[in-house]
């Protein structure tokens, strides 16, 4: 809890700070780009980006397999697997 809050205060007072300083929309890809040029804020956006969908793509198969280890411990068959994963895709 103290080390959440030690790393969670000074991430919200710069953030808070450059959203005020660069009002326009677009985050860290407008503050990399104003300190470090173009280049760098392209890289920042680029791998931000690939970031997010990396890492949105493992929560369906998280919450499918807590799930699955919760109600079904002998397993579910392929399909109906499938079937659920795709509909926790659809669903977030």
């Amino acid at each position: 809890f103290v080390f959440a809050i030690a790393i969670g205060i000074p991430i919200i007072l710069v953030t808070s700070e450059l959203s005020s300083m660069y009002p326009d929309d677009g985050g860290y890809s407008i503050w990399v780009a104003e300190a470090f040029g173009e280049f760098w804020g392209f890289q920042e956006s680029y791998w931000s980006w690939i970031s997010g969908l990396l890492d949105n793509t493992l929560y369906p198969v998280i919450t499918f397999r807590l799930v699955e280890a919760l109600f079904f411990p002998q397993g579910l068959g392929f399909w109906t697997a499938w079937l659920c994963k795709s509909s926790l895709v659809l669903l977030f």
